[in-house]
């Protein structure tokens, strides 16, 4: 028998959460001393013996028998009724009843039409019910296998097996691994864990034997192509007088529904079975055939008149004019209202056009001037169509199932000047009309659709002569309609300048209308519906989606069941319990119930035993004697390797003696501290939750079909270690910022900024430990307080404890591996604040602040009344700013450094950058150029140009007069699908990027034109980089963000729940947001400008009493105070002009509109007054937010008109005003450079 240490402590308690050293001391024999027992603890048949002597029990300190003792308050025969295993039983019936329900879902689904199912509209499909009874098919089998091999468990032990043999049958519970290399070791225990893990395959059936088919059916229209109408129709136009405001009338999707509209864009939608009857007016395979459709549209009813005229110069001179001026052509729409005269409302177009050809007299031009006046009315109108059906090879390679061809106009036209019939002008059949019931002064749709018209196609043209011809021409939409021709003889006396008939056109009218008819078409789409709404109901915008009727192949989609696979996954359901049921064999023979939890399978092999009270308390309760027990040779591994296995049960057994236990509870508690001792060298680390987010970004969808390999594909993984004294750091960052401070302007240096905040050295050794033993084959790499770890997808998610899955974005189809939960081990709680890419869908959904752009024509052109010299009501440019912001006697400035923030491949390009200069500098600056710096792997290419980036550098740079500028143009998108190693997220690559600059290359102010929505942001990441921003301002740079253009937000949800919506990093305290301002005179709040308050972080400091004056007095909030949070971080802190910015994007000039025409705008102004403070010897502004709120705080215009909106038909009289004050439309108002510079100058 092996020697044994014995240990004068062994009573003492065991502080089983604090390390021991091992004691040395002098190593005596263990003498064992049995105690005499009533019975003996292995056999089986003793342990459910009925006689009253085998219930006795020994008092381990007296060695008497206790005749009264009721064996520890457990019943080792508790019936028939205790002893029988209810919970898998339980399970057993729950398989039952679950797969009764798969098979009648399956069975009523069959041939069901997805138009008739009865749950399609929620929406429940039948594999969705499927996988619901899948769930709780799996539920009970492990509700089954987990009562079932904890009786195995238990049956082994009290016959005496081996810890070998226990410990096998514990790990075949949990480990594939176990079962797999178990060889002649596999037993019953075994193959019932092994189906756990095969349990997938009947559900994997289950979802195959249901399938949605499309079948050919009778040839029908069907909906196919989709698409939004407009996003705000102008209201009160042209019925309403005094009423005067911007207002967008087309989407741009509309677009697209034009060219689908025309055929010029793929109309049908692929389906997999259709086969070779597809066909439409019986249209054989590559030909076309024609039919007709009835659809909305217009209704034109006209009125012509004709009068000769004659516009040749001999004319004229007979005449005796020298001067004269002859109408060619002119058109004009006006809204007609129901009246007393009138039952309807419509449009009215007016119409005159001239027609002139070579007379039989030299200089004579005879001709006619034709007068239209058309109604144009709501009308359900028979269009005339031409299909093509593709080919079975087309088909087979899903290509369109359908070309179709709308000709919205007669095959032949009318002569020109002849009568029409029915006086519809295009020659289309009017089946029936839809009326609007409209009045003058009322909300119009009429107006709204004068109004387009009227921008559209309204516009006239004049023969002038005085010295010579000339052709006066006002408005350019129609142009492409009328126009002149002359004829070969340019001489004066025999030019004719206008003839329709020349080059064989017809009669221009229906030119035009066939041109509006486009239009009309697709608003006759929305009309339709609106004279059923009130006017309440009718969104401002995100109307209700029509459809135009394309697709012209009848289909019918219903679900089919495939009773081959039903059959299987019966089978597989079947075999599994019947593998499952041997594991229950001899239950009986327990004599008392498994108490365990049906999921609780680990726990089996702890022994879940019910100790009786008087064992519990401080040393006594069972699960503590396990851990005294484990602690104890676990700690003194000298005790283990030197005493043998035989003596470590013997001192384990005169361990468990000292603790007062009687042989039955020794044994059961020696089994359970044996097993912890197996795991000794392999302790597990509890984990916890580290970060959970309840669903995907909205964009965001699980792609189920996306094929990953886990073992090729890579994660780079970024862990940011806590920060030491944030805390600290946060008042010494505000101290630096706030003028009057003694530390005011004392920016940190790169080496001093780490030294504050650098994580302790702990954990960095705990981060690196546990990326050692978890995935081993990681690369690991130490950068400041960051930790990167390049692992395969399989080893993140080894230490993570998670599971990544793809994700695709439904508007841009790009994929990327996420996940919504992952844990750490509880040992680095404290140590670890962010670890990404894991919830976070980067930068891929992040967007640039840019709503729209248009190109730049002479509509745009056309100048309003100038109440700020150089800004017109249709365009801004660098004089116009200079002039509304009052920089226009600037100096102009070298000093210092400007930076421009760029994502998303979005690129600046130099050449668009001069030719803008050229036209737009305001200052001296044409020779200026940029510099483009390429950060995490960016590049700085000549093409393509982005708008979004043009844009910054031409504001910001133009603005800036001749201060150097920086492109910062960032790679990444975050981490996408595929093999090798994928990008990181580049927002925070770039903040960390500038950190680690020099002062010297360090920008002094930087603009960011990029954000999201605060919600879809997770904590961490938003806390991470949102420090980042506080450490950029500690060094010394201003930071400007544009507040978003979704007003109070878009989707306006939270946590389920009707909320306004805020932006990130807008809404992060430690950088200034830019609002948007519209219009100059008065400027007012742009009604798509973002503001809000923050969900996450507080209000800071510099602005408590400003918000909370604003809180306390503004009453224009009140109605919906309850749909924001008052205590968060309040947005915008400034604001600028937002909308028709002038920019140059390949070449040619567009209008651009959003708050990322503000943040350039501001960064331009405060790096001037940067710059003017370093060449004065002074350090930069630095984080402007105290001295904006403070000092600075009466260097803006307070704008007090307008509104921001949002949260369209989610919240009714959602957004914010701009009063008197600082407000969240606004902020403090526009910045005045010169009222700022005084400040600034005087600011130490």
């Amino acid at each position: 028998m092996a020697n044994m240490i014995q240990r004068d402590d062994i009573e003492r308690e065991a502080d089983w959460n604090t390390p021991r050293s091992p004691v040395s001391r002098p190593r005596t024999p263990v003498s064992r001393q049995r105690t005499p027992v009533s019975r003996s603890v292995s056999p089986v048949s003793s342990l459910g013996h009925s006689d009253q002597e085998a219930r006795k029990k020994t008092n381990v300190h007296t060695g008497e028998v206790d005749e009264d003792e009721d064996d520890h308050g457990i019943d080792w025969q508790p019936g028939w009724r205790h002893r029988f295993p209810w919970t898998g039983f339980a399970g057993l019936v729950t398989i039952v009843v679950a797969t009764a329900m798969a098979v009648a879902i399956l069975g009523i689904s069959h041939h069901k039409r997805v138009d008739d199912w009865p749950f399609e509209k929620y929406p429940i499909q039948p594999n969705v019910l499927l996988n619901i009874a899948n769930q709780v098919q799996n539920l009970g089998l492990l509700t089954m296998i987990a009562q079932g091999l904890a009786i195995a468990w238990w049956r082994s032990a009290l016959k005496g097996s081996s810890l070998n043999r226990l410990h096998r049958n514990h790990a075949y519970s949990y480990s594939f691994y176990a079962i797999l290399t178990s060889g002649r070791h596999f037993n019953l225990v075994a193959l019932a864990a092994l189906m756990t893990k095969f349990a997938v395959i009947d559900s994997t059936l289950f979802q195959k034997a249901t399938k949605t088919t499309v079948t050919q059916q009778s040839a029908y229209m069907n909906s196919s192509v989709t698409a939004w109408i407009a996003t705000e129709w102008p209201q009160n136009s042209g019925g309403i007088p005094g009423r005067d405001s911007t207002i967008k009338t087309i989407d741009v999707n509309w677009a697209h529904v034009i060219d689908a509209y025309n055929g010029k864009v793929a109309n049908g939608k692929v389906h997999e079975n259709l086969e070779e009857k597809a066909s439409f007016f019986g249209c054989p395979f590559r030909q076309e055939c024609s039919g007709k459709l009835q659809a909305l549209g217009f209704a034109y009813d006209c009125e012509t008149t004709r009068e000769d005229i004659d516009y040749g110069l001999a004319r004229i001179n007979e005449q005796g004019n020298s001067d004269f001026s002859y109408p060619l052509w002119n058109v004009n729409f006006q809204p007609r209202w129901v009246s007393e005269n009138q039952s309807y409302a419509s449009v009215q177009l007016d119409m005159l056009y001239a027609d002139t050809h070579r007379g039989d007299q030299p200089g004579s031009c005879p001709g006619y001037v034709t007068k239209r006046t058309c109604e144009i009315r709501p009308a359900i109108i028979e269009y005339p169509v031409t299909v093509m059906i593709p080919s079975q090879e087309e088909l087979r390679g899903k290509n369109i199932v359908t070309h179709i061809k709308f000709f919205n106009q007669s095959t032949t036209a009318s002569p020109f000047g002849a009568a029409l019939p029915d006086k519809q002008i295009d020659g289309l059949k009017v089946l029936s009309y839809t009326d609007l019931d409209e009045h003058l002064g009322n909300v119009s749709t009429v107006g709204a659709l004068t109004y387009v018209l009227n921008n559209l196609y309204k516009s006239s043209a004049h023969l002038i002569f005085d010295s010579e011809w000339d052709i006066k021409v006002q408005g350019s939409q129609a142009q492409s309609i009328f126009y002149a021709d002359s004829d070969s003889d340019d001489s004066n006396m025999d030019r004719c300048y206008y003839d329709i008939d020349a080059s064989g056109r017809d009669d221009p009218a229906m030119a035009l209308l066939r041109k509006i008819n486009t239009l009309s078409f697709v608003a006759g789409l929305y009309l339709n519906n609106a004279p059923n709404l009130n006017v309440t109901d009718r969104p401002a915008k995100n109307l209700p989606s029509q459809t135009i009727l394309t697709s012209v192949t009848g289909i019918v989609e219903e679900y089919v069941t495939n009773f081959d696979y039903m059959a299987g996954a019966l089978v597989a359901t079947f075999v599994t319990v019947l593998l499952v049921l041997p594991v229950y064999w001899g239950f009986w023979q327990l004599g008392r119930k498994v108490t365990l939890g049906p999921l609780e399978i680990t726990q089996a092999f702890g022994a879940p035993i019910v100790a009786p009270d008087r064992y519990k308390g401080a040393h006594g309760d069972f699960d503590h004697i396990l851990r005294e027990a484990h602690q104890l040779f676990c700690l003194n591994p000298a005790l283990y390797w030197h005493a043998g296995t035989g003596g470590v049960v013997l001192a384990l057994l005169s361990f468990l003696n000292r603790r007062g236990l009687d042989v039955k509870m020794r044994f059961f508690a020696f089994a359970g501290a044996a097993a912890l001792l197996v795991s000794c060298d392999a302790r597990p680390t509890s984990s916890v939750v580290f970060e959970k987010v309840d669903d995907s970004p909205v964009g965001w969808v699980l792609d189920k079909a996306a094929k990953v390999d886990k073992d090729e594909s890579s994660i780079t993984l970024k862990i940011h270690l806590v920060n030491e004294n944030m805390d600290a750091f946060h008042k010494l960052a505000m101290d630096i910022a706030t003028p009057g401070h003694a530390q005011y302007g004392k920016h940190l240096d790169h080496e001093s900024l780490v030294a504050l905040t650098a994580p302790k050295e702990e954990s960095v050794r705990l981060v690196q430990e546990w990326v050692q033993n978890e995935a081993p084959s990681a690369k690991t790499t130490i950068t400041g307080d960051y930790v990167t770890v390049e692992a395969t997808v399989n080893d993140v998610e080894k230490l993570l404890k998670t599971e990544y899955s793809s994700y695709v974005n439904t508007e841009t189809n790009a994929k990327t591996l996420r996940t919504l939960q992952y844990s750490l081990p509880s040992t680095l709680v404290g140590h670890v604040d962010m670890v990404q890419p894991t919830t976070f869908f980067g930068l891929q959904q992040l967007r640039s602040h840019v709503l729209e752009t248009h190109e730049l024509d002479d509509e745009f052109h056309v100048d309003a009344v100038q109440a700020v010299p150089g800004c017109s009501g249709t365009r801004i440019t660098p004089t116009c700013l200079a002039n509304l912001y009052n920089f226009a006697n600037a100096k102009n400035q070298t000093a210092g450094l400007l930076g421009v923030a760029g994502f998303l491949e979005e690129y600046a390009i130099k050449s668009d950058f001069t030719t803008f200069l050229n036209s737009n500098a305001y200052f001296s600056n044409k020779a200026k150029s940029f510099t483009c710096t390429a950060v995490n792997g960016g590049t700085c290419p000549n093409s393509p140009p982005g708008v979004e980036a043009n844009l910054d550098v031409q504001y910001a740079g133009s603005i800036s007069s001749s201060i150097p500028m920086t492109y910062y143009s960032t790679a990444g998108r975050g981490q996408w699908i595929g093999g090798g190693t994928n990008t990181n997220e580049p927002y925070i690559e770039f903040l960390n990027y500038l950190l680690a600059l020099p002062a010297a290359s360090l920008p002094n102010t930087l603009s960011i034109s990029y954000g999201d929505d605060e919600a879809t942001v997770p904590l961490s990441y938003a806390t991470n980089a949102c420090n980042l921003f506080s450490q950029l301002g500690a060094r010394g740079v201003s930071i400007l963000v544009s507040s978003g253009d979704s007003g109070v937000g878009s989707s306006c949800t939270l946590n389920g729940k009707p909320s306004f919506t805020t932006a990130f990093p807008a809404a992060c305290p430690w950088v200034t947001t830019v609002g948007g301002t519209t219009g100059n005179s008065p400027e007012s709040a742009w009604t798509s400008g973002g503001g809000g308050f923050s969900e996450i972080f507080g209000r800071p400091s510099y602005q408590n009493a400003t918000v909370a004056n604003w809180l306390s007095t503004d009453k224009t909030h009140n109605s919906v105070s309850q749909y924001f949070n008052a205590s968060g971080r309040a947005y915008p802190d400034i604001s600028a002009q937002a909308t028709n910015f002038v920019i140059v994007a390949g070449g040619s000039s567009q209008g651009v509109s959003g708050t990322s025409c503000s943040a350039p705008t501001t960064a331009g102004i405060f790096q001037l007054l940067n710059s003017g403070r370093i060449a004065a010897g002074k350090k930069g502004l630095g984080f402007l937010n105290p001295w904006l709120y403070g000092a600075a705080a009466g260097g803006f215009t307070d704008i007090k008109n307008g509104k921001i909106g949002g949260c369209s038909g989610s919240i009714s009289g959602a957004g914010f005003s701009a009063v008197s004050g600082w407000d969240p439309a606004t902020g403090l108002g526009t910045p005045n450079y010169e009222a700022l510079l005084k400040v600034a100058t005087a600011t130490a």
